[in-house]
């Protein structure tokens, strides 16, 4: 198995301990806010969750399109941005998802409306959302190409354990 984190922060610009030493947007609740002397817009946002929404559809791609198990589900009771296109936020705990309903559930998760552990039923595959605008693929392929697509979208993709471990099925 190997274990990726995937964000838009460029690991040159940590300092020793990993810590990011660049103040940059980490929510959708910072559109409109100055980064850098930038300001976050609507459209910039919408690249960034788009390009992260493809390359975690690559690494699922690559895996098989495994069925996937939603675990450990929060809904956050944050309202959608009337900016943005609105995406479906009603999850249950143990929710099959499938590949047509994948995107929309990044896009939730992204957004802070929902927080999960999406899981293959064999526990070879599984996606978990961080905080800041991370995300946590594990796998058994070691392909390159969702790497190679993901920097070609300005992402980064670093060897990186989830900090959410895998689960029992969240049968406790």
């Amino acid at each position: 198995m190997v274990s990726w984190r995937i964000s838009k922060y460029d690991p040159s610009r940590r300092d020793s301990r990993g810590r990011y030493m660049v103040a940059e947007w980490t929510s959708v609740h910072d559109i409109g806010k100055a980064f850098a002397g930038r300001e976050l817009t609507v459209e910039e946002y919408q690249r960034v969750e788009d390009a992260y929404v493809a390359t975690v559809e690559d690494f699922y791609l690559d895996a098989g399109r495994p069925p996937l198990r939603a675990l450990g589900v929060e809904s956050t009771g944050r309202l959608s941005r009337s900016d943005l296109a609105p995406v479906p936020s009603a999850l249950s705990n143990d929710a099959e998802i499938g590949p047509a309903e994948l995107a929309d559930l990044i896009r939730a998760c992204l957004r802070e409306l929902n927080w999960c552990r999406l899981e293959s039923t064999d526990r070879d595959f599984a996606i978990h959302f961080g905080y800041d605008f991370y995300v946590y693929v594990t796998c058994m392929s070691e392909s390159r190409r969702p790497l190679d697509a993901a920097r070609d979208r300005n992402l980064f993709v670093e060897p990186h354990e989830s900090p959410y471990g895998t689960s029992e099925r969240d049968e406790q």
